[in-house]
């Protein structure tokens, strides 16, 4: 990893993740608004972001909303203790993982880790055996282009996450996977208790891809455990 974003109005909690994470040995840039953000993005590689909600001028969930459209830099987001609309937002928008104030550094920095392994994972993988591609219905996921294109070849815009889930569900088609299995693979740690992030992936997927199929359950909800990609999927060059 060679450098990570804080943006966070919060001057102390700024100064005491940036010097928890130079001690791992984790670059650092800081900054206290949208306007920071952006002016870092300009000039320096950022590998990830650790994104507030609750900024001056626009807010988290407007900028990881607007950097989605142009960028698919990792992000975690901050949320208040009570802020679960927050956290059900920020991963609509497309928010790779979250965590509530207050947290403990190490469960930051174990959350950063996990998903620059999968970052690494999926790009060791594109270099491996592993079908460059997969198709289903005459749509086709690229997986070394991390793009989705229709029978038509139109592009069907996914975020990380989507692009992600879509993928687990191409190695296991017909196969019913619990939401934990699936947390566990995305980010790297298990659903908490109030949880509803893969609900809320899967709809997005069903938005994106069910009008365009004709079929709003290719994805089925299989009751008591989780999800299961009905369509049949083949591998491709």
């Amino acid at each position: 990893m060679k450098r990570l974003l804080i943006i966070d109005d919060d001057a102390e909690i700024v100064s005491l993740l940036q010097a928890f994470f130079e001690r791992q040995g984790i670059d650092v840039s800081t900054g206290a608004s949208g306007e920071d953000m952006w002016s870092v993005l300009e000039t320096t590689e950022i590998d990830l972001i650790i994104l507030d909600v609750l900024l001056p001028g626009a807010d988290g969930i407007s900028l990881c909303r607007e950097l989605r459209t142009q960028s698919d830099i990792p992000i975690i987001m901050l949320t208040a203790l009570d802020g679960e609309t927050d956290r059900v937002v920020g991963l609509e928008v497309g928010a790779d993982d979250y965590l509530a104030k207050p947290f403990s550094p190490r469960e930051l920095l174990a959350r950063v880790r996990a998903i620059m392994r999968r970052i690494d994972g999926g790009l060791r993988a594109t270099q491996s055996n592993t079908p460059a591609a997969f198709t289903f219905n005459g749509f086709r996921l690229d997986i070394r282009r991390r793009e989705l294109r229709t029978p038509d070849n139109a592009v069907v815009h996914l975020s990380r996450t989507e692009f992600g889930l879509l993928n687990i569900f191409m190695h296991r088609p017909s196969e019913a996977i619990d939401r934990n299995t699936l947390s566990e693979e995305l980010r790297g740690h298990e659903l908490e208790a109030f949880d509803r992030s893969i609900d809320l992936h899967v709809s997005r997927l069903r938005s994106k891809i069910g009008p365009l199929l004709g079929d709003e359950c290719f994805i089925k909800t299989v009751r008591g455990t989780g999800y299961m990609f009905t369509l049949d999927v083949e591998k491709a060059l």
